[in-house]
């Protein structure tokens, strides 16, 4: 997948955002690293803004999706209140 600033590949390859904004996207995993990245994390977070898509931008963020889908899927996932958690 490319950065936005790249622009579309010499093959036709989409960039982030144009996957996005095609529907092509449930979720998006934007942690930022390196030079540029600023204006392309923008545009990556705003595309999935505007197309209600989740955003993880923080690499405890992303653990704690895995974790969360991972229950789903086992069947594990469950609901307590506050005062269970810290009993």
């Amino acid at each position: 997948m490319r950065k936005n600033s790249e622009g579309p590949g010499l093959f036709g390859e989409s960039t982030a955002v144009d996957l996005i904004e095609s529907g092509n996207v449930d979720l998006v995993i934007n942690t930022p690293v390196g030079r540029g990245t600023r204006q392309d994390g923008w545009l990556i977070r705003t595309a999935a803004v505007q197309r209600s898509i989740p955003c993880i931008t923080t690499t405890a963020g992303f653990s704690a999706a895995v974790a969360g889908i991972r229950a789903l899927r086992e069947g594990e996932f469950g609901v307590r209140s506050l005062q269970e958690w810290l009993a």
